[in-house]
């Protein structure tokens, strides 16, 4: 086959006698049944305990791109073990991993472990330390401990769920709905908080101040008017819309300040300019041409 990639062109020089160096793996099989031997031997020691170790709690793995995914965790919590009214010490004795360091971040899973440990107690058989003494609580009797056997696989495994989703039809609303616009407005409403929350403040201290209310867009329902049958609506729109209203000038003026009332120091008002009269123009008189 040709090579594949912008690799290096393989080029091998064997010229230091590369059978010394060489490593074989004929012990292998060997050593796969040195292992089976060795795991029957701890079943055969632990017995009738479980094989493959203690129950172990289910915790989610770290980090986002793997928090969707379920594991078994090191041990159970502190609060799980005395939630499931079990004692830390006592829990260790009968196939419980605990770990001390552990800390529940959330509800769920703290009631997931927990009832994970109210289950295992209920199907635990639990042997008397000293058979000839009277049975304490929660210790099998005779005829349960005769039906009790090793298990060799794992304690309580994860259960893996699968969810069928049926076909629908699909809604109005979802078709309309732009999971970018949700995005963008959710981080706007996170971004604004604390502005909108000033402006509201402002607004209930200084209810009289207009400008301190915040603006609501006018909704109106009414249609728009149709154009008159007949007329020129392009030029008549242009001449509506071109006009303007005449300025206020002078004392009409919005800015315009009021005249100060009579008092001592008060200055007598100036007497307003008469206006001129406007000249009237001549008319021009027009030449005869001449043939």
């Amino acid at each position: 086959m040709a090579p594949k990639g912008n690799n290096m062109i393989p080029n091998a020089h064997f010229h230091k006698d590369w059978q010394r160096y060489v490593k074989t793996w004929f012990t292998q099989p060997a050593r796969k049944y040195r292992r089976h031997l060795k795991r029957l031997q701890k079943a055969r020691a632990v017995a009738p305990r479980p094989a493959k170790g203690p129950l172990r709690p289910v915790v989610r793995c770290p980090s986002v791109r793997y928090h969707t995914k379920v594991r078994f965790g090191r041990g159970f919590s502190l609060d799980e073990i005395r939630k499931a009214g079990l004692n830390p010490s006592f829990a260790r004795t009968i196939g419980i991993a605990v770990d001390h360091r552990r800390r529940n971040k959330s509800i769920e899973s703290l009631q997931l472990n927990v009832q994970r440990l109210k289950e295992y107690r209920s199907k635990l058989i639990l042997f008397p330390r000293r058979i000839n003494k009277k049975l304490k609580k929660g210790e099998a009797t005779e005829e349960e401990r005769k039906l009790a056997t090793q298990l060799q696989t794992v304690v309580m495994p994860i259960k893996k769920t699968t969810r069928k989703i049926r076909a629908r039809k699909v809604h109005e609303a979802e078709k309309k709905f732009s999971a970018y616009t949700a995005l963008r407005s959710a981080r706007a409403d996170v971004r604004l908080i604390g502005l909108r929350a000033k402006k509201a403040k402002e607004a209930n201290e200084n209810a009289e101040d207009l400008t301190k209310i915040p603006k609501v867009p006018k909704v109106t329902d009414k249609a728009p008017k149709a154009p008159k049958a007949g007329g020129k609506s392009g030029a008549a729109g242009k001449d509506a819309k071109g006009a303007k209203s005449p300025a206020k000038t002078g004392k009409d003026a919005k800015g315009a300040k009021p005249a100060a009332k009579p008092g001592k120091d008060a200055k007598p008002a100036a007497k307003p300019k008469e206006a001129k009269p406007a000249k009237e123009a001549k008319p021009k008189e027009s030449k005869p041409k001449e043939p």
